[in-house]
């Protein structure tokens, strides 16, 4: 049982690592946390931007759980017409910086638990749905359905 687990888990792992990272980087990979570096560490910084782009991921997966959604994929999530602009700006394609990457792995090896309630669907810049669960420094809305 545990190598079949395995296996399915190295199966969606592969599926959607390369994947997350484009698109996660183009979205949340260079944060602008200046607002707040007078209140943490560089490293509680760090922390946060890690986690903030494990939301970004998150979010995409809820996505595909979310009934009021017709995506069955991660990738049906991301290449939705008008969902995420680095997708139609072409930015999805600039390779992914190292710390995206490593924030993408722990993420779907699950060794990141981001906390959000299944009805946060929505990340921007902007406000959307039902109403604000977090409002990050750098600027991302999370928020509800």
């Amino acid at each position: 049982m545990y190598i079949s687990a395995k296996k399915i888990a190295d199966n969606f792992f592969e599926e959607y690592y390369d994947l997350l990272c484009h698109i996660v980087n183009a979205e949340a990979g260079y944060l602008n946390y200046s607002s707040v570096e007078h209140l943490y560490t560089q490293e509680e910084i760090e922390e946060m931007k890690s986690m903030e782009r494990c939301k970004v991921a998150r979010i995409m997966e809820l996505r595909v759980k979310h009934p009021a959604f017709k995506y069955y994929t991660i990738r049906d999530v991301v290449y939705a017409p008008g969902q995420y602009s680095p997708v139609t700006s072409g930015s999805i394609n600039n390779p992914p910086n190292e710390q995206t990457c490593i924030d993408m792995e722990n993420f779907l090896r699950g060794r990141v638990d981001t906390g959000l309630p299944e009805n946060v669907v929505y990340q921007a810049l902007f406000t959307q749905g039902s109403g604000v669960y977090e409002h990050s420094p750098s600027g991302h809305y999370f928020c509800y359905y």
